[in-house]
């Protein structure tokens, strides 16, 4: 393994550091492992941790962290607090490479089944590129003109028609989500406001519109339908301690990251979507102490956590579920109905990319 170390830290976890490369965000890159710098670098690993030859490559023009990277075919896009990189042909040995610069920050970055690139960019709204090499690429921003909302994470939820159906955490502002039209230049939108719940992450529950949130507090809010679920179902964990960040799933588990731990909510989406989630439930939580910044999910098979020391935990969810039926100690969740606001309202304008 050239140039990185994993060794074996407490419970469930493995360390992996690379010498002159400060971590700043972990995830998939088609059938490998991403890793992107806090001065706008990447590097790429196999799975098992070794490092792909010539990977170690600036990408962003303002050498700021790298806090997201979504591929669509060939196409790639690469983000950071002060700009997004989109590049084409970057790592297939023929085509023509090319890449442009959207010269404006976001807070990550994702693909989407109809091949799109979108992105949260705060209080200017969500962009929509399409992932193709033009000479001439629009950038669309979409926003309530009369009351911007702070766009903070965005995914894309796959539909059976082929449909783009976009989420978003928008903070204090509750959710957005909506269709986004044929033409992508523009979402139809439900605005969806649970009282009093600062929202900062969501993600999907199964290949449905079926979506869990989580507000900054901790409190968890599950959706059968986005587009259509008014009372959605609450709940509160007393074990789950600290600033709430992150928010994930697979293999019928939730997972929740915090600026305290990382806690494995187990087989929740399961009972959710099973219907067995009631007003008084016992559910088994696995916790893990640790100081950390960032989680993604790869292939259902493992999570890398950025820690707050510029490395990630990798965890392998076979072995955190051979524990799970092992957990006598289970806690009773406070469960409730959240009831939400409806509205409609959202607009876009058009912006040009710059090539580089």
């Amino acid at each position: 393994m050239s140039g990185s170390r994993i060794s074996k830290v407490p419970r469930y976890c493995e360390t992996i550091a690379f010498k002159g490369f400060k971590i700043s965000w972990a995830g998939p890159f088609y059938d490998d492992v991403c890793f992107g710098s806090e001065d706008g670098r990447l590097k790429f690993t196999t799975p098992g941790g070794v490092e792909l030859g010539g990977t170690d490559r600036s990408v962003s023009d303002s050498k700021e962290a790298v806090n997201g990277l979504a591929t669509i075919g060939y196409s790639q896009a690469v983000s950071t607090r002060s700009d997004v990189t989109f590049m084409w042909n970057q790592f297939v040995p023929r085509g023509s490479k090319k890449s442009a610069t959207l010269h404006s920050g976001t807070h990550g970055v994702i693909g989407t089944q109809r091949g799109y690139f979108i992105a949260p960019m705060g209080e200017l709204g969500l962009m929509v590129v399409e992932a193709k090499d033009k000479s001439r690429q629009d950038v669309f921003v979409s926003n309530d003109r009369e009351s911007p909302f702070y766009f903070y994470r965005t995914i894309a939820l796959p539909t059976a028609d082929y449909n783009d159906v976009l989420v978003s955490a928008v903070r204090s502002g509750g959710i957005v989500a909506g269709e986004l039209s044929v033409d992508a230049r523009s979402l139809r939108a439900s605005t969806i406001a649970p009282d009093g719940i600062d929202v900062v992450d969501i993600c999907g529950l199964s290949n449905s519109l079926a979506t869990a949130a989580l507000g900054r507090n901790g409190t968890l809010m599950l959706f059968q339908d986005i587009l259509s679920d008014t009372e959605p179902r609450s709940l509160k964990f007393s074990s789950i301690e600290g600033v709430a960040y992150r928010l994930m799933c697979a293999r019928g588990h939730i997972f929740v990251l915090t600026s305290k731990g990382f806690y494995v909510l187990a087989n929740l989406a399961k009972k959710f979507l099973e219907g067995q989630i009631h007003d008084r439930n016992a559910m088994q939580i696995v916790s893990m102490k640790m100081s950390a910044v960032d989680a993604n999910v790869f292939k259902n098979e493992f999570v890398y956590i950025v820690n707050d020391e510029s490395s990630v935990y990798r965890i392998d969810l076979s072995e955190v579920e051979n524990d799970i039926s092992n957990i006598d100690q289970k806690e009773e969740a406070q469960v409730s109905l959240a009831y939400v606001r409806r509205s409609n309202s959202l607009q876009s304008k058009r912006k040009m990319l710059q090539p580089t």
